[in-house]
């Protein structure tokens, strides 16, 4: 990090919060635990930068913590501290989780194929819900076809239950998937 920042500096680049950004999603593409110190390094140096173009914003943070959930094999304390010093930083900041943040962290747990994906794809779901966060029909597909790539179809059948109830418009593409979903769950039940 360091050697960009001074080739930056030495071609009179002035850093901002896109190209910060695009270092750290880089950065944690090597699932690396070193690289993600360095990662988390420059978070920190762009949050105390005190100038408005670097501060980190919703994509920045978002990055860090979809990269740690899809991480497999990653320690578990580790996630778990790194996505409560990121959920912190976002708080401290007034960046509020949303339906498109929501979407890209269950996206990114349920890819993790550990048991811990899957609960936490399923506690992001549920606090989504819960904060009342209007679901549209892809952000109910990105919850669904999570889980039916994991093969939990009954708990896909649960979702796909909760999304009825709703007031979502359902359209014919995602019909199908809850009616393939629904006949599995019902042939896995007899």
């Amino acid at each position: 990090i360091s050697r960009t920042l001074a080739i930056m500096k030495k071609y009179e680049a002035k850093p901002n919060v896109a190209m910060n950004s695009a270092i750290i999603a880089n950065l944690l593409k090597e699932e690396d635990e070193g690289a993600l110190r360095a990662a988390l390094d420059l978070l920190r140096t762009m949050e105390g930068s005190g100038d408005r173009e670097q501060l980190p914003n919703a994509v920045t943070y978002t990055t860090i913590l979809s990269a740690v959930h899809r991480w497999e094999g990653l320690d578990r304390k580790l996630v778990q501290d790194c996505g409560e010093y990121v959920t912190q930083r976002m708080r401290e900041r007034e960046i509020h989780f949303n339906k498109v943040i929501y979407g890209i962290l269950i996206k990114a747990c349920l890819a993790n194929r550990s048991p811990e994906g899957l609960y936490r794809g399923l506690e992001y779901y549920r606090e989504m819900r819960g904060n009342r966060v209007h679901m549209t029909a892809d952000t109910w597909y990105i919850v669904l076809s999570g889980l039916v790539s994991r093969g939990e179809w009954e708990i896909a059948n649960e979702v796909a239950s909760d999304m009825e109830g709703s007031k979502t418009t359902v359209p014919h593409w995602l019909a199908t998937v809850v009616g393939k979903i629904k006949r599995k769950a019902h042939a896995l039940a007899v």
